[in-house]
């Protein structure tokens, strides 16, 4: 099992998104930089205005991304433990990293610290050394149950999710050498994460747990292509109007078979479909991706790899 990871990282790199996103001078200190408009009188204050600038809108983007993440962090500056502000901290440095960030050390450090909140939402204490990170979480994402009562955002599932999808995209973004040493340590816990949010809600985030899982295991060396496209497909019944989720499909599952047919209908479908006013911010990435793999389509399937 072993060397299948270090396998993994040698000649591959799991990503639920490798298309290039849009060039951004955006760095993570000018986004982090604190900014006038960032005073507040309270914590639920703090808390209100972060929420505010993180609705998906519109109108979201960078600059309200920015605000909502240095907010929350006000926050976590005198209440660590606050859930809210940790969940949202780790979905929006996962946002941040994947769309708005263009140097690689950046993304790093963004996912970095998505990361570091989600784990601390659910209770993973941090070892000193980060090579007996996984050994340390393992039990604790294990534990994690399905909540009630609070908003999905506050529960401890949100924390394990996000942090698998910041703890991939992390490892990434290192460097080749650093990139190896770390999927060694850390890839079971990713691949954890997602199977155990399947188990505890599999329908949350528009069935991200079934996404994220058929993402990573499209990726491992010799395929688990059948397994990722029963995942995909739960993803797709399930959530249908996330458009992502066949995008995804396309680009795990259908180019890697390859099934051309197949790829073309998910990416047709994604081009054709509406917005909506849910998930703005995903849909609009799904669509513009969508339109980078059609008009790529034949080189790509050159390579198998969607990369552009």
């Amino acid at each position: 099992m072993r060397a299948k990871w270090i396998m993994l990282f040698a000649t591959a790199v799991w990503m639920p998104f490798s298309i290039t996103a849009p060039a951004q001078n955006l760095t993570l200190e000018m986004c982090l930089a604190p900014q006038d408009s960032d005073q507040g009188s309270s914590v639920e204050d703090l808390l209100a205005r972060a929420d505010k600038a993180f609705q998906d809108d519109d109108d979201f983007d960078e600059t309200q991304l920015c605000q909502a993440l240095r907010l929350y962090e006000r926050v976590l500056e005198s209440q660590p433990d606050q859930p809210h502000s940790l969940n949202e901290s780790a979905q929006g440095y996962f946002m941040l990293g994947i769309e708005y960030l263009s140097a690689k050390e950046d993304r790093a450090e963004s996912f970095r610290r998505g990361l570091f909140h989600g784990l601390a939402r659910i209770g993973v204490k941090f070892p000193d050394n980060l090579d007996f990170l996984c050994a340390v979480s393992l039990p604790v994402i294990q534990e994690v149950q399905k909540e009630g009562g609070a908003a999905e955002s506050d529960h401890s599932l949100a924390g394990l999710f996000w942090a698998g999808n910041d703890w991939g995209k992390w490892i990434d973004n290192l460097s080749d050498a650093e990139r190896i040493s770390r999927g060694f340590n850390d890839l079971p816990c990713i691949q954890k994460s997602f199977e155990h949010s399947v188990d505890v809600d599999e329908t949350y985030f528009a069935a991200g747990p079934h996404r994220a899982l058929g993402s990573f295991l499209s990726q491992l060396p010799g395929g688990n292509l059948n397994d990722a496209a029963t995942h995909f497909q739960r993803a797709i019944e399930l959530a249908p109007d996330f458009l992502e989720n066949k995008v995804d499909y396309a680009c795990g599952v259908a180019l890697q078979l390859p099934d051309r047919a197949l790829f073309d209908r998910l990416i047709d479908d994604v081009l054709a479909a509406p917005v909506g006013s849910v998930f703005i911010f995903w849909n609009k990435r799904a669509q513009r991706i969508a339109g980078q793999l059609k008009d790529q389509a034949d080189q790509l399937f050159g390579s198998k790899q969607c990369s552009l």
